[in-house]
């Protein structure tokens, strides 16, 4: 399991986020499935739950069982690169077709081990954090990838109010506001372009509206929003909380601002859903903003920056009332 695996599972405990695990490349020669369970659990502390189960050892893969239809076998006649979705096949089981499968009988037997143990998806530990519904395929081949689309469609929780830095949730019917969480540079290798997402947080986003950026004051337009998966662009004219939308040049935009509508508030990443327990410090503790730093000062600013926000992200619930690191709060960093 990749270092930056286990970073991020880590951020999603401590944040209480729900996980869908994919496990990837099964048309390539790997280990046994049970063995990835195991390394989730131990390594992860979080139960793993399969809904989908591989037919075949990985990298001879012969096809799915979908735990929630088991009666049938999905197999997947592949396409060159991957550029189109792998076509599916739903075979019974106890068929003609399925009786050609040399792994079916394994799978078989260590779905039945699994059902024994337990190992069934249960949406309350699944939407507190405590397990995790696992699938299996190859995203290049396009296999497996619909049914894991469409379980995050059926199992994500819905949008719940986000915090300001205050404590106070903010209303989804109110006014528009979102928050930055990442911004990317170079994405369209035709141009040098950097975008900003952006989280709906409140109200509609619709594409045009003039906002206002908070850490500055001053007003930010929206007229190129785009929405991206994989390597597809399509422009966004509207958006609802819970919706990612894309800022194309944002320059000005850093991770943790915030854009409003209305009156000026200050978005976080934490929501009123959090099982975790609240953590004044995180948001009240003076942030490090660059902008009240000298210039000579400047590696001795990112240096801290760098310090306070590992504290953020990895160690916040333990930080004390008179801890004098400095934490960011939303809309601080470098500048």
């Amino acid at each position: 399991m990749e270092p930056q695996t286990l970073k991020l599972f880590d951020v999603c405990r401590h944040r209480g986020l729900p996980v869908i695990t994919f496990v990837n490349k099964w048309d390539r020669p790997g280990r046994e499935a049970l063995g990835p369970l195991d390394e989730i659990e131990q390594r992860l502390g979080i139960v793993p739950t399969p809904v989908t189960w591989p037919v075949g050892i990985a990298g001879h893969f012969e096809g799915l069982i979908d735990r929630r239809d088991p009666g049938h076998v999905i197999r997947y006649s592949r396409t060159a690169g991957g550029a189109t979705a792998a076509g599916e096949e739903r075979v019974a089981i106890d068929g003609s077709a399925a009786a050609a499968m040399t792994g079916l009988v394994h799978a078989a037997e260590e779905l039945e081990l699994l059902g024994h143990i337990g190992a069934n998806h249960d949406d309350e530990s699944f939407r507190t954090g405590l397990s995790t519904p696992v699938f299996h395929g190859a995203a290049v081949s396009n296999i497996g990838v619909k049914l894991l689309l469409d379980a995050i469609v059926d199992l994500a929780p819905a949008p719940a109010p986000r915090l300001t830095i205050e404590g106070e949730p903010v209303p989804l019917d109110g006014e528009f506001s979102g928050l930055v969480f990442k911004v990317q540079a170079n994405m369209d290798p035709a141009h040098r372009d950097r975008i900003a997402f952006v989280r709906v947080c409140s109200g509609v986003f619709e594409r045009g509206m003039m906002l206002t950026h908070v850490a500055t004051g001053r007003p930010f337009a929206t007229k190129y929003a785009h929405s991206l998966l994989g390597r597809e662009r399509t422009s966004v004219e509207r958006a609802y909380p819970g919706d990612v939308v894309g800022l194309v040049n944002a320059g000005a935009l850093h991770p943790g601002d915030t854009l409003t509508e209305g009156k000026p508030l200050r978005c976080t990443a934490w929501s009123t859903s959090s099982t975790l327990p609240w953590c004044s410090t995180l948001f009240r503790t003076p942030s490090c903003d660059a902008r009240i730093v000298p210039a000579r000062h400047g590696f001795r600013r990112r240096a801290t920056w760098r310090s306070s926000r590992a504290c953020a992200t990895a160690s916040c619930l333990r930080c004390s009332p008179t801890s004098t690191a400095s934490i960011p709060s939303a809309g601080s960093g470098p500048r």
